[in-house]
């Protein structure tokens, strides 16, 4: 009779650290599966098939302001992906500005802006950065519905801005100033590429009308 009840107490030990094992395994999955989604997508550097230049024969110059809709030459897969083959802003608003290639240009009050932005396009820009140093970068973005989406910068091949959340402003000819925060930035001249990462209401990240790095 003991040994009988000693198996039945191991029975019941083994099963409750089964079920205790499981538990902590389904716990350390959704910690995992959070931070995932917290971290956002993964950086990995978007293919390109070759070298663009500046739009304006010289590179933008930082600490300065950069134009969005003054990207790089160079056309799809060098200069910018797009994931369409039109400039919605001049099919559907001829909006008469670079319509020639794929990148979709809006108007906002003082210019232009890259909009009818998808997640996993991106630009790149030509840039000269006079000094070394700590930089405060800020975007002037826009969305018209009630959650906007997010983006990433890099320096050549490397992520100096991950996640940046761009604001809604529920109007699509409304704009604010987001602050992304300081980045350290080396001297010498690079090409800085926007990518945008997750999308809004609608789909779409947002507009982008400038960018700035300033001391």
């Amino acid at each position: 009779m003991e040994k009988h009840a000693n198996v039945y107490q191991y029975s019941l030990f083994a099963g409750l650290c089964a079920t205790l094992l499981g538990a902590c395994a389904q716990y350390d999955k959704q910690e995992t599966a959070e931070a995932a989604v917290e971290a956002g997508p993964a950086a990995v550097f978007p293919a390109e098939t070759g070298k663009s230049t500046p739009y304006r024969g010289e590179a933008f110059v930082i600490p300065g302001r950069i134009a969005a809709e003054d990207y790089d030459l160079g056309g799809q897969g060098v200069g910018y992906s797009d994931n369409g083959t039109e400039n919605q802003g001049w099919k559907e608003w001829k909006i008469d500005y670079r319509t020639d290639e794929a990148v979709g240009i809006g108007t906002a009050p003082g210019g232009f802006v890259v909009g009818w932005t998808e997640p996993g396009e991106w630009l790149n820009y030509s840039v000269n950065i006079q000094e070394a140093g700590s930089y405060q970068a800020k975007f002037h973005v826009g969305h018209g519905g009630g959650t906007a989406g997010t983006l990433r910068v890099w320096l050549d091949q490397e992520v100096i801005l991950d996640n940046v959340e761009m604001e809604p402003t529920y109007d699509w000819s409304v704009y604010t100033t987001v602050d992304a925060g300081s980045v350290e930035l080396p001297a010498g001249e690079y090409t800085m590429k926007v990518e945008f990462l997750t999308g809004g209401s609608g789909g779409s990240p947002g507009n982008v009308h400038w960018f700035e790095f300033l001391k």
